[in-house]
């Protein structure tokens, strides 16, 4: 089978309420695709923003034999999947699909002072610990660790700015580390 260019999997990463839904939902914009490099035309149906939600859904089943399936059939597609990480040292089953499988991936890593995110979760109804995973009490420290698993899988990641939506700058490795601390 012949392709132009195999799927890419995106993946939207960071812990609850750090905006991952808001991204998939302002990801279609013009300005957000030249940012993350990605190309309209590449896109089925040049319908982003209903695949980025459709897959959040689907996301959460993921098994091998679905990313197999991408992996065959879906030549050109960028697939963008909501990855809400809770911490090490076990990160879930999803991962376990992805980390090893030949389809290209790329993790696209949103941050915000941690300050900033125990803002934006008061703001939401009360969520138990538990879905924070480790962040709710190591946010720097668990950051850092899923840098390390992407690094350990050569999964490239870009960092994201997620203090002001519809903006969302790419930020150097050097200035996320200063996001977590202020």
């Amino acid at each position: 089978m012949t392709r132009s260019r195999q799927p890419t999997l995106e993946l939207i990463c960071g812990p609850s309420c750090i905006g991952k839904t808001t991204f998939t939902r302002n990801i279609d914009s013009k300005y957000c695709f030249e940012k993350l490099n990605v190309s309209l035309e590449d896109q089925v149906y040049n319908n982003i923003h209903g695949m980025a939600h459709m897959s959040q859904r689907a996301f959460r089943l993921l098994n091998l034999n679905m990313l197999d399936w991408i992996y065959a059939y879906c030549a050109n597609l960028t697939l963008f999947l909501c990855y809400r990480i809770k911490g090490p040292p076990k990160w879930d089953h999803r991962w376990d699909v992805i980390k090893d499988h030949p389809i290209k991936k790329r993790a696209i890593i949103l941050c915000v002072s941690e300050s900033e995110w125990h803002r934006r979760i008061k703001k939401r109804e009360p969520l138990k610990k538990e879905s924070f995973g480790a962040f709710y009490d190591q946010y720097k420290y668990t950051y850092i660790k899923w840098v390390e698993e992407l690094d350990r899988y050569n999964i490239p990641y870009i960092f994201i700015d997620n203090n002001n939506e519809n903006n969302y700058p790419v930020i150097n490795k050097l200035d996320f580390l200063k996001t977590l601390n202020s």
